[in-house]
């Protein structure tokens, strides 16, 4: 098939033979099998609460796994460190829901969102939770706390769910 330029009066004839170029060497170097896995780590599992929202980041020396209602940290050899319950951090006043973990690689540490909600779903905040350092424990003192406090939510038409969140090298 012959590749389509919009004619506007310049010359396309390096753009459309670049594509060509790049659409052969694509055709001829298929993607090969990914290496097999170094470590499986078993996650853990959330009794009661479904969907689980399993979330898992990998840093420098350690793993994260995020579930509904807890922190896992566990070596990248795969042994299981630490767990935490939320309500251990942020207490029991509101449900708690959505954990979402990141490795930020730029700054050297994870950085956690989650949502609080009190029963009837009409007031809620955004948890933005970084951890200090690369290598943090399931101490409250390792991780930076900030809560964002969402407006008043009609809960027939407005659902405060899943947050996420994004980052660039930009500090």
């Amino acid at each position: 098939k012959k590749l389509r330029t919009p004619d506007h009066g310049a010359d396309n004839s390096g753009a459309v033979e670049s594509t060509k170029q790049l659409l052969e060497v694509k055709a001829t170097n298929p993607l090969t099998a990914a290496p097999p896995l170094a470590v499986s780590i078993e996650g853990r599992a959330e009794n009661g609460v479904t969907p689980s929202d399993n979330n898992l980041a990998v840093g420098t020396t350690r793993v994260i796994q995020t579930v509904n209602l807890s922190l896992a940290i566990y070596s990248k050899s795969g042994a299981l460190l630490q767990t935490v319950p939320f309500t251990t951090w942020l207490g029991n006043t509101m449900g708690i829901s959505d954990p979402n973990i990141k490795w930020d690689q730029g700054s050297n540490r994870f950085v956690l969102t989650l949502i609080t909600a009190n029963s009837a779903f009409t007031q809620g905040y955004v948890w933005v939770i970084a951890s200090k350092t690369a290598t943090p424990t399931t101490n409250k003192s390792d991780w930076i706390f900030f809560h964002l406090p969402a407006s008043e939510i009609n809960p027939s038409t407005e659902a405060l769910d899943y947050p996420k969140i994004g980052y660039d090298s930009t500090n």
